[in-house]
């Protein structure tokens, strides 16, 4: 919420959120998993909470450099 107040303040740049990579790329991940089922479902779990965490810290930081340019 913090960024997007930012904009229209002007204040700094803006950092889009990240939903829709998110679901285009779990759609593309879902349909790889729907055809190499049921040897792809030990990785695939691995790779789909690995790209989680990876957004969930890109967007945690970019919420602490927002708050910390507030501040």
């Amino acid at each position: 919420m913090v960024l997007f107040d930012e904009k229209e303040r002007g204040n700094g740049p803006i950092i889009p959120p990240p939903q829709p990579i998110l679901s285009k790329s779990g759609r593309l991940l879902a349909v790889l998993f729907l055809f190499n089922w049921p040897d792809s479902a030990l990785w695939m779990v691995g790779l789909f909470v690995g790209i989680s965490l990876l957004f969930d810290g890109w967007m945690l930081t970019a919420i602490g450099w927002s708050l910390r340019k507030t501040a």
